[in-house]
């Protein structure tokens, strides 16, 4: 089955990130990203943020506070509510369609018992 993409609302994102500088919505954006692309969780490693932002260390320590308000923390890491959300979502389209694929390859074997 295909990868399901990121879902992007660009009016909700622009609404919620208004207040935020070019260099911190491009971040975060790539976290966002990050976090949907890592099941997710975003590793709690400012090595692996700078990285993902694209900046230098020194930079995302800068900008982190900010940038990690979006997020909420777990053991696991960081975590956003929305891309829960999508996660969730498309878990649930996804079990739909396999059960629906269940059913239809009974249904044709079904049919193929009954004519042999």
């Amino acid at each position: 089955m295909a990868n399901f993409a990121m879902p992007w609302v660009d009016a909700d994102f622009r609404r919620k990130t208004t207040r935020l500088t070019k260099l911190q919505r491009n971040a975060y954006r790539d976290l966002l990203q990050a976090c949907f692309d890592g099941n997710g969780i975003l590793q709690d490693n400012n090595r692996r943020m700078a990285q993902i932002c694209d900046i230098d260390l020194r930079t995302w320590r800068k900008h982190r506070p900010v940038l990690l308000a979006f997020f909420y923390q777990t053991a696991d890491g960081w975590r956003h509510k929305r891309v829960d959300h999508d996660l969730a979502r498309i878990a649930k389209i996804r079990e739909q369609r396999s059960l629906a694929g269940q059913k239809g390859a009974l249904q044709t074997a079904m049919r193929w018992y009954r004519k042999h």
